[in-house]
């Protein structure tokens, strides 16, 4: 070889060992010229230094609230219904914000303070629901945090809520309810509260209900929208709840409901209702479609409405039960004439079995009773 090219060699030779000597310096690497092994031992070394470097800078940078709001904002948002996400922020509002466990940064947030709270919030008379709904939300915020490297673990993970209190829904009796069939016609509310007994419409529903929903020929009703309240900013940062007309609670919710005779009859007595204030009110009237609405054509005002209903019940002498329970007492009868749980499911718009079941384990007991009970008359 020539010696100038030998030369070269040599020059280029030196400069790369000083270069990998000045890297390792640095680095913290070995040259491939060390034992495979402990170069590849100082490589992860330095990685793992690297990512707990930015773990511990993450978790200390966040506070439970900032990160919070951070998280409901960027990663659930898109996702969620504006219902539900509103759901999450007054949660937030309510539970965590400007709080001792809102103000802890996420690299200093442990079990026993998320077990203090959770057990404060028992001992103030929250009740078990409550308390989940504030876990619920505190989980999803730190389960992406552990994703995202943020933190080694999910201090949620090891806490002990209080046992959830089983919900049973009152119901109107069938007495009750021919009462109001029989005798209550010639109410305001009748219409509404006769459709929602013959159908088991949640409020939301049967208050957004529009008369193109509903199909007088094939003699059913198809449920499209809700009516929910929801939280909405101004240009100036202020913030107000209005009444918002969305899509209903889920897929399931989105259904065809076969309309009695009674239904459709309450349906013609409002129609006829209706067209009389239309002519009455015609200069201040916006039509909109609604089948249930204020005199002006306007959205039922739910605080105003909830009054008339509780007096209405009262006048009759009928269990004072929520609004809600209307749906429960459709539920119920239907349940105790022997109709299927699937049936129930569907008509209800459950998005699963399973619900409609938890929901009226104490029905379908007595459903299991008299089914039993008829081997008395074969034995």
């Amino acid at each position: 070889m020539p010696k100038k090219i030998q030369k070269r060699k040599a020059a280029e030779n030196n400069s790369y060992k000083e270069t990998m000597q000045k890297t390792s310096k640095e680095t913290g690497i070995k040259s491939v010229q060390e034992p495979a092994a402990e170069q590849l031992d100082h490589s992860l070394n330095a990685l793992a230094e690297n990512q707990d470097s930015i773990r511990n800078n993450e978790g200390a940078k966040w506070t439970l609230q900032s990160w919070l709001v951070y998280f409901l904002k960027n990663y659930k948002q898109n996702e969620i219904k504006e219902t539900t996400f509103d759901s999450y922020m007054g949660i937030y509002r309510a539970h965590i914000l400007n709080t001792d466990l809102g103000r802890c940064k996420l690299s200093e947030l442990k079990s026993d303070n998320l077990q203090m709270v959770y057990n404060e919030m028992t001992k103030e008379g929250y009740n078990a629901k409550t308390v989940r709904h504030v876990f619920i939300l505190i989980n999803m915020a730190l389960k992406k945090a552990v994703k995202l490297r943020y933190i080694d673990e999910n201090a949620n993970d090891f806490v002990t809520l209080p046992k959830k209190k089983r919900f049973e829904g009152k119901a109107l009796t069938a007495e009750e309810a021919r009462t109001i069939f029989d005798k209550a016609k010639e109410e305001k509310l009748y219409p509404i509260v006769a459709l929602t007994l013959c159908t088991g419409m949640r409020k939301g529903e049967v208050m957004a209900l529009k008369w193109e929903n509903i199909n007088f020929r094939d003699r059913e009703l198809h449920v499209e929208g809700n009516l929910c309240r929801v939280r909405e900013s101004n240009a100036g940062g202020r913030s107000k709840y209005v009444d918002k007309v969305l899509e209903p609670k889920s897929a399931k919710s989105i259904r065809t409901i076969p309309l009695t005779e009674k239904a459709l009859e309450a349906l013609l007595i409002q129609k006829h209702r209706q067209d009389e204030i239309k002519e009455k009110y015609k200069v201040v009237y916006d039509d909109q479609g609604f089948v249930f609405t204020e005199v002006d054509g306007s959205l039922l005002r739910q605080k105003g409405f909830m009054e008339e209903y509780h007096a209405f019940l009262k006048k009759y002498g009928i269990s004072d039960i929520r609004f809600h329970d209307l749906r429960h007492t459709f539920a119920t009868l239907l349940f105790e004439e022997g109709e299927s749980a699937k049936v129930i499911q569907e008509l209800l718009g459950h998005s699963t079995i399973t619900i409609t079941m938890d929901i009226y384990t104490h029905v379908s007991k007595k459903g299991k009773k008299n089914a039993i009970s008829k081997l008395d008359n074969l034995f």
